[in-house]
């Protein structure tokens, strides 16, 4: 099953997982992306409208105010409320700077078609 019908899940059809791509990438003597050591779980983009996580749009409050301003903007002109807090959509420009949700999703998931959370001892 996967989420769209044009999806090459070429990762993890030869089951090469997020651990293996890290040790690949520290092998060839390349760093992760910096946003890993940021606290991100993933490097992709940043302030991503999916995201729902009081705790995670706090994080990009601080790390990167800009995109949260431009998406609280954004997400004022269209009417979407994105994050969840206290059990209701609100508006990024409402939630409170110090709302907490769950932890953000370490390294410690696995995220290919669909995030699978992993028993795995990380030493990056």
């Amino acid at each position: 099953m996967t989420e769209r019908d044009n999806v090459l899940p070429v990762l993890i059809d030869a089951d090469i997982k997020k651990q293996d791509c890290y040790q690949i990438i520290s092998d060839a003597g390349l760093m992760l992306p910096a946003v890993y050591f940021m606290g991100y779980p993933n490097a992709n983009c940043i302030g991503c409208v999916k995201a729902t996580s009081p705790t995670y749009w706090n994080h990009v409050r601080h790390y990167h105010p800009e995109v949260f301003q431009q998406r609280a903007d954004q997400s004022r002109r269209i009417g979407a409320r994105l994050v969840r807090y206290k059990g209701e959509r609100i508006f990024l420009d409402e939630l409170p700077a110090d709302a907490k949700g769950r932890p953000l999703k370490g390294m410690d998931f696995e995220c290919g078609i669909f995030c699978e959370e992993k028993q795995l001892n990380l030493n990056l």
